[in-house]
C-alpha cells in the first residue's frame, strides 16, 4: 500500500512482480534468471532450458540450437562440431550438444554430421581420429583391409598410387620386393645362355652360361594365347586382355576346335563379319571337366576328344566364345599359333650335329671340325684324325684310308701306295711288297701285300701273281717255270719243286704232266723206255704196276701169260707144262 492508511493492499499480480514480506510499500520485480512464485509472494530461478531477463512472470523457452542452465539470464548457442568429428548427442533445451572424433578408418569433410563417412574410395584410408578427409595409399601401397592403415604391396604386385588393391605384375614383368612402383619387363636370356629359371611375378629370369659342348642362339617358340571371348568381346575389353605370346610350359585355359562337326560341339558368330559364322566348331567342357593345361598337354587333350587347338585369328573373331567353362570368355586360352621370339632358350642345344663342337663357354653357335679334325666324344672340343684316316672337315668320324692309302694324323686326305708297294709306318714310305705277293692298288702296311694262290709267283712289287702252268714249278734261281720231273705232276702249276706231286703206286707221269698216267691189268711202267710193258710170265698186276718189281709172281702151282691181270691154276688130274705153258692132263 502506498501511503497514508489503506483500507486494502494491493495484490502484486503484475508480469513479473512479487511480494516476499509483510507490510511491503510496493512489489518487487523479479530479477533475471528468476519468475514470481504461484502465489507472487516470492521468487523461482528460471528452469534449465528456459530464461528470463528479468521482470516476466514466465521465463521464455530457449529457440532451437540453444540451452540453458537453471537460473539462466539467456540462452547458450550450443556448440558446432567441427570437421574430423561427428554430434554424437546432439544438444537439448537443457544441455549442449556432444561431439567426438572420427575414428581411425572414418573422416567427415563437413562440420555438425550426424556420423563420419566410411573411407571407402580406391585407395582411401584413415590412421589417426580426427580427420577431416581420407588419405590416399601412395605409390606401393594400398589401404588395409579396415582402411585404418596402409600395408605395402606384396612382390609379384604393384600400385602406382590410390589404389585400394595391388596391381598384379603382367605376363612377362616381375616385382622382386614390396612397395613396387611398378613392374620391371623379365630379362631375356642372351645368346650362349640359357634360361636355367624361368621368370614368376615374383623373380627375374636366370640366366646361366652355355657350358662347353653347348651352344645357344637365343631363339625359341612361342604360342599365343588370346582371350576365350573373342579379342572386341566387352569381357575381354573390359578386363583388358590381350592377344600374348606364352611360352611352352605355362599352364592356361584349353578350348578345342575341329574342321568338322562333333556332337555336342557348337559353331558361333563371327564378331568380325555379323551376320556371317565362323566355319569350325569349338567346345570347352562336353567332356565333364574344364582343362587347364601346358602347350603339350593342351595339343594333347584336343587331339584324344577329336579336336585341334584353335588358331589365334579363330579365337579373336569369338569362335570359341561361350562354349562352356566359367571364366574362359575372359581368360587367356591355348592357339596353335606360333611364333618364333630370340627372347632365351630353355637349354642350350647339344652340339652334336655332324662335325660340330663347342670349345667354350657361352657360345652362340657350335663350331664345325676343320679339315683333318673330328670332335671329340663329349664334342667340347677337337682331335686331330687317327693315322690312316682323313676328314676333309664338317665331319663327327674321320674316314678311313682306302686300300692301299695312308695318312699322318691330323690328315684332310689320304696318300696311295701304287699298284704293288705297302706302306711302311717307320719310314713313312711305300715299299715293295714281298716276293710271291701281290697287292692290287696298294696296301696300308705288308700284312696288305697278299699271298700267291698255289702254283703262283711274282716278284716283289708286283701288282698280281703269275701262275705256272700245269705240269710245270717255279724254279727261284732261274725265275722260270720249268717241267715237274717225271713221275710226279702238277695240276695247276706249283710254287717251287716241293710243289710238283709223287705220282701214286702203280702210275707213272713224263716230265711236265699235269697228271699221271697207270699202266692197264698186267702191265708194268718201264721207265727206259717210257711206256708200259707185258708183265714177265707167270707174273702178274691187278691194277697196273709203276716198275717190273710191281708183277707180282705166281703163287705155287699157278702160271700166267705175258701181260696177265692175274694167274691161273691147273684143275684136278692136270699139271703145268712150261714149255707149253699150258695144264696137261697127267
Amino acid at each position: 500500500s502506498l501511503g497514508g492508511e489503506a483500507t486494502s493492499c494491493t495484490e502484486c499480480n503484475g508480469d513479473g512482480k512479487y511480494s516476499d514480506e509483510n507490510g511491503a510499500s510496493v512489489c518487487k520485480t523479479a530479477p533475471a534468471g528468476t519468475k514470481p512464485n504461484t502465489d507472487h509472494d516470492g521468487i523461482v530461478p528460471c528452469p534449465a532450458g528456459t530464461f528470463s531477463l528479468g521482470g516476466t512472470t514466465e521465463c521464455t523457452p530457449c529457440d532451437e540450437g540453444k540451452f540453458s542452465g537453471e537460473g539462466a539470464v539467456g540462452c547458450t548457442t550450443a556448440s558446432t562440431c567441427s570437421t574430423g568429428s561427428y554430434i554424437k548427442t546432439p544438444s537439448t533445451p537443457t544441455t549442449d550438444a556432444f561431439c567426438e572424433f572420427c575414428s581411425p578408418g572414418k573422416a567427415s569433410s563437413s562440420a555438425n554430421l550426424g556420423f563420419c563417412q566410411n573411407c571407402v574410395e580406391d585407395g582411401e584410408y584413415a590412421d589417426v581420429q580426427g580427420l577431416s578427409t581420407c588419405k590416399s595409399a601412395p605409390a606401393g601401397f594400398k589401404p588395409t583391409l579396415d582402411r585404418t592403415n596402409i600395408e605395402p604391396c606384396p612382390a609379384g604386385t604393384f600400385s602406382i598410387g590410390g589404389q585400394s588393391v595391388c596391381t598384379a605384375c603382367d605376363l612377362g614383368k616381375f616385382s622382386d620386393s614390396e612397395q613396387s612402383l611398378g613392374c620391371t619387363p623379365s630379362a631375356a636370356c642372351e645368346t650362349g645362355k640359357f634360361i636355367a629359371s624361368v621368370a614368376t611375378q615374383t623373380s627375374d629370369t636366370v640366366c646361366e652360361d652355355c657350358p662347353s659342348g653347348k651352344a645357344s642362339s637365343a631363339i625359341r617358340v612361342q604360342h599365343y594365347g588370346a582371350c576365350g571371348g573373342g579379342k572386341e568381346s566387352y569381357k575381354c575389353t573390359s578386363n583388358s586382355i590381350e592377344t600374348t605370346l606364352l611360352d611352352d610350359i605355362q599352364v592356361t585355359a584349353v578350348r578345342c576346335c575341329s574342321d568338322t562337326e562333333i556332337g555336342g560341339w557348337v559353331r558361333r558368330p563371327n564378331q568380325n563379319d555379323p551376320g556371317s559364322w565362323c566355319t569350325i566348331w569349338s567346345e570347352s567342357d562336353s567332356w565333364g571337366e574344364c582343362q587347364y593345361l601346358d602347350l603339350p598337354g593342351a595339343v594333347a587333350f584336343c587331339a584324344s576328344v577329336g579336336g585341334r587347338l584353335c588358331t589365334k585369328e579363330e579365337v579373336e573373331i569369338g569362335c570359341a566364345e561361350g562354349t562352356g567353362c566359367h571364366g574362359m570368355d575372359e581368360s587367356l586360352i591355348w592357339t596353335s599359333t606360333s611364333e618364333t621370339v630370340r627372347t632365351g632358350q630353355f637349354d642350350c642345344t647339344p652340339c652334336t650335329g655332324e662335325g660340330e663342337y663347342s670349345d667354350a663357354i657361352k657360345s652362340a653357335a657350335c663350331k664345325t671340325a676343320p679339315a683333318g679334325y673330328k670332335p671329340n666324344a663329349l664334342h667340347d672340343g677337337i682331335v686331330p684324325c687317327e693315322r690312316d684316316t682323313f676328314s676333309i672337315g664338317a665331319s663327327t668320324t674321320c674316314t678311313p684310308c682306302g686300300a692301299g692309302g695312308h695318312s699322318n694324323p691330323g690328315s684332310s686326305a689320304c696318300e696311295q701306295c701304287l699298284t704293288g708297294k705297302y706302306y711302311e709306318e717307320s719310314s713313312n714310305m711305300c715299299m715293295d711288297c714281298p716276293k710271291d705277293t701281290f697287292t692290287v692298288s696298294g696296301a696300308t702296311n705288308i700284312e696288305g701285300c697278299e699271298s700267291c694262290a698255289a702254283g703262283a709267283h711274282s716278284q716283289p712289287g708286283a701288282g698280281y701273281c703269275e701262275q705256272c702252268l700245269t705240269g710245270k714249278y717255279y724254279d727261284e734261281l732261274s725265275s722260270e717255270c720249268l717241267d715237274c720231273p717225271k713221275n710226279t705232276f702238277t695240276i695247276s702249276g706249283a710254287t717251287n719243286i716241293d710243289g710238283c706231286e709223287p705220282c701214286a703206286s702203280g702210275s707213272h707221269s713224263k716230265p711236265g704232266s699235269g697228271y699221271c698216267q697207270q699202266c692197264l691189268t698186267g702191265k708194268y711202267y718201264n721207265e727206259s723206255s717210257i711206256s708200259c710193258l707185258d708183265c714177265p710170265e707167270n707174273t702178274f698186276s691187278v691194277s697196273g704196276a709203276s716198275n717190273i718189281t710191281g708183277c707180282k709172281a705166281c703163287a705155287s702151282g699157278g702160271h700166267s701169260k705175258p701181260g696177265s691181270g692175274y694167274c691161273e691154276q691147273c684143275l684136278s688130274g692136270k699139271y703145268y707144262d712150261e714149255t707149253r705153258n699150258d695144264c696137261l692132263l697127267c
